[in-house]
């Protein structure tokens, strides 16, 4: 064989071999999700990638007779949340690496009848999903009977802490079977009409986002992911020393003769309201009985809670009542939309469920109501409106 033949044979084989591996790196870089969704005929099923900020197309496929789909994406460096939507009904799962899933359900209970198959976490985090899906169903039937007038808010306040508490029983025990999963970062981060179940500013709770952080700080310290725990953990430090700073100072007064005690009151607050221009708790209580009120306006309950409101501002604005609502609404077209006809002092916190003010009020779920005396004292943190009337008549 001459020379120029081997090297052209030799060429040939270095392309074929490079195109070889280049056809395979191309699968590699890849997960796939596949199954079957019968009675959807015609509708579009979509892959969408649920990230810290924003929830990102990636694939879609309009549904045949059969029913069956093939969608892939890249496959992430690190864990990372993904979903599949049938309308307004939606699957989470999680992929860490190059894998096949395969998840099988049906048009009419596609978020709760479905099957999963391929992968561990994405099994687990069904677990928590229906979870979550139910302890909602049941906030849903709660907030019905509130609206109906056929329970107090404080039996609501008080059932709506159990359902609460019943859900994080459950993510509870998922988070500390293995922090490493994606499944504790998602089981972290659900909500339940608006309530983020574990509260950063809260001790015990701050061990438990202490313990995933960690965890993506050893094994993922790249990730967007570990960037947001570590973020949050920074936070939560601020706010509790902050808390026992002003523990320490109430504990300092207390012990003083009466005749030198100063007061301890609330912590300032200081937020843009619906002009932009920032509105000061201070500025608005100094000398007038006020009623501090913190919820959010994107919930079920919403409408009858601000009812009350408005009934108790009807009645005891003209003796001196001010009302100062702080909504943790991240969407600020809904909250200007909610409040704009409300005649006392709306401000929002686009930090929603993450606002330190949380940590501050030592506020476990919404709505919360405290009352502020004309001297700047917290009188009550209101279980109930009934409770709040009671006060009022007193101090107005």
């Amino acid at each position: 064989m001459s020379n120029t033949s081997f090297t052209s044979l030799t060429s040939v084989l270095t392309l074929g071999i490079m195109l070889l591996l280049s056809s395979c790196g191309g699968n590699k870089s890849e997960f796939r999700i596949q199954g079957t969704v019968t009675g959807a005929v015609g509708k579009t099923l979509y892959l969408e990638h649920q990230g810290l900020s924003s929830i990102d197309p990636l694939d879609s496929v309009v549904l045949d007779e059969r029913g069956k789909y093939k969608m892939s994406a890249d496959a992430p460096e690190y864990p990372e949340f993904y979903r599949l939507r049938l309308d307004k009904q939606v699957i989470p799962f999680s992929v860490d690496s190059i894998e096949t899933i395969t998840i099988n359900s049906d048009a009419q209970s596609f978020a709760t009848g479905y099957t999963v198959e391929g992968s561990i976490p994405a099994e687990k985090i069904k677990h928590v999903w229906l979870a979550q899906l139910d302890a909602n169903v049941a906030m849903s039937h709660l907030v019905q009977k509130y609206d109906a007038g056929s329970i107090s808010y404080a039996d609501f306040a008080q059932n709506r802490d159990s359902i609460l508490s019943s859900y994080k029983d459950i993510a509870q025990k998922v988070i500390f079977e293995d922090p490493k999963s994606p499944v504790a970062y998602f089981a972290l981060f659900q909500q339940i009409d608006g309530n983020l179940i574990f509260n950063i500013y809260d001790k015990k709770d701050s061990r438990i986002f202490a313990a995933v952080a960690n965890v993506y700080d050893t094994f993922y310290p790249n990730s967007e992911r570990r960037d947001h725990l570590y973020n949050l953990a920074l936070r939560s430090i601020a706010v509790v020393r902050q808390q026992e700073r002003a523990a320490r100072e109430i504990a300092q007064v207390d012990s003083l003769p009466s005749k030198n005690v100063r007061h301890i009151g609330y912590f300032d607050i200081t937020l843009p309201g619906l002009d932009g221009q920032e509105i000061s708790l201070s500025d608005v209580a100094k000398g007038h009985v006020t009623l501090l009120s913190f919820t959010s306006m994107d919930t079920d309950w919403s409408t009858a809670y601000q009812s009350q409101i408005a009934s108790l501002y009807e009645t005891y604005s003209p003796r001196g009542l001010r009302v100062y609502q702080v909504s943790f609404d991240t969407d600020s077209y809904v909250w200007k939309n909610r409040v704009v006809n409300q005649p006392w002092h709306n401000v929002r916190d686009k930090d929603g469920v993450y606002s330190s003010l949380i940590g501050l009020y030592n506020i476990s779920s919404v709505p919360a109501l405290f009352l502020i005396n004309a001297e700047g004292d917290i009188v009550t943190r209101a279980t109930s409106f009934d409770e709040v009337r009671g006060l009022l008549g007193r101090l107005l």
